[in-house]
């Protein structure tokens, strides 16, 4: 359904998407083969063995759906990259994202630098349908920053506080009737104790997906970060994304993560610095100074540390909830999800800066 009707793909057409056999898209790609439709199937950097080599297989290869993720098209744009000059893309009419939300700045980057007249549609689901919740249509025009719309089936809503579905508002994306490809159980929960509690405990008979979303009158929607990562400041419910965006455009940061901490109700920045770029207090006031001039002085971090790494699932998503443990809790709290060198790195910056930041806050003074 997603990919003939959301994509109206078919036989004619060359599908590629970047992804391992490990994660859902890999089951969506394969899938094109039902509609007849060519795969190209890749294994390695998509910047090796040069910054064009994905790029490039447009070409190589006439894929007319290239499908990557929001952060390999950040990286393209962070490279200064321009498919439309160096690769023949005249086979291409379709562009897919997933993984993380694609930024108003990285829409721009697509159709300035990669081709102008391409559908780029941003899509968002789960592993644990197999599928999308919202995704893109053929049959409306591609608005910057959005979804095009929810995906056909699925009786998708936003939820405030009170459980009311709302529109033109920020909430939880709830599916309010089931669907063929929603998993019916897990293995070895005989009484469905973890099925209802991670998916069913907050909207009873209602699927809570745990994202933090926008859905506009005209049906688009925007994907504003996990819901269970949201950073609640004074009552304030703010995505993620929403300063992902900020910082991503501020030269001196190559990437970063940000989460809350609930006492003293904390929002801390980890950023890793493009090159050429030294960590400092001054920095530090700029970088704070820009996102309460893109956003408002809300979404200011109190802290900013500098890191060496910003963790990734593989399957490209940032790993949030294990920092915010880690920082809410402290390094003995088992922490799962991080590698041993990221772990190392962010449990030192918890013992030797922020550890005493919150003893200070709690009057404790160390000998």
């Amino acid at each position: 359904k997603e990919l003939k009707l959301h994509c109206d793909i078919t036989r004619d057409d060359t599908l590629y998407y970047y992804t391992t056999c490990s994660w859902m898209m890999w089951n969506w790609l394969v899938s094109g083969l039902a509609l007849g439709c060519t795969l190209v199937i890749y294994d390695g950097s998509p910047f090796y063995p040069n910054k064009l080599a994905a790029w490039s297989l447009i070409e190589d290869y006439k894929i007319s759906v290239f499908g990557t993720s929001a952060k390999m098209i950040s990286a393209s744009k962070r490279f200064a990259l321009e498919p439309r000059s160096t690769v023949d893309l005249a086979s291409l009419r379709m562009v897919l994202s997933t993984g993380s939300p694609l930024y108003e700045e990285d829409f721009d980057y697509v159709y300035t630098h990669v081709k102008p007249d391409v559908q780029l549609c941003s899509i968002s689901g789960g592993t644990d349908i197999v599928g999308c919740f919202a995704l893109g249509n053929p049959l409306l025009p591609v608005k910057r920053g959005y979804l095009q719309s929810i995906s056909l089936g699925y009786p998708v809503a936003a939820y405030n506080e009170d459980g009311a579905p709302i529109i033109g508002e920020k909430g939880e994306l709830v599916c309010e009737g089931p669907c063929p490809s929603m998993p019916i159980g897990f293995w070895n929960d005989d009484h469905h104790q973890r099925y209802i509690q991670s998916y069913f405990s907050r909207y009873p008979k209602k699927w809570h997906h745990s994202d933090y979303i926008l859905i506009e009158a005209d049906g688009s929607v925007k994907i504003l970060g996990r819901s269970d990562a949201t950073l609640n400041r004074s009552g304030v419910r703010i995505g993620s994304a929403e300063i992902y965006r900020a910082v991503s455009i501020h030269p001196a940061v190559n990437d970063s993560v940000v989460v809350h901490i609930d006492a003293p109700d904390h929002i801390l920045l980890f950023v890793q610095l493009s090159p050429n770029h030294t960590f400092s207090k001054a920095l530090s006031k700029e970088i704070q100074q820009h996102i309460t001039t893109q956003l408002s002085s809300q979404h200011n971090p109190n802290f900013i540390f500098e890191v060496n790494q910003i963790p990734y699932t593989s399957n490209g998503k940032k790993i949030e909830l294990a920092i915010k443990a880690l920082f809410n809790q402290g390094p003995d709290t088992p922490i799962k999800g991080l590698s041993e060198d990221v772990l190392a790195e962010y449990t030192q910056i918890y013992e030797q800066k922020y550890k005493p930041i919150k003893e200070r806050r709690r009057g404790i003074v160390r000998g």
